[in-house]
């Protein structure tokens, strides 16, 4: 993840919102999805969701 963010490739990270300070920095190229449903845990993000940002960060 942090070599994609420093190397400015796409990059849609999955995080639990307990610690969002291991995000990577808000930018064009980087999407953060944040657990924020059931217990909180990254399997908790439906694949929807992460389907989803991809659509919109390839239009």
């Amino acid at each position: 993840m942090h070599f994609a963010f420093a190397a400015k490739r796409p990059l849609i990270s999955m995080m639990r919102s307990k610690k969002p300070y291991w995000a990577p920095p808000a930018s064009k190229q980087s999407h953060v999805l944040y657990a924020t449903e059931g217990k909180g845990h990254v399997s908790d993000i439906s694949v929807e969701a992460v389907y989803q940002q991809y659509l919109t960060m390839v239009h």
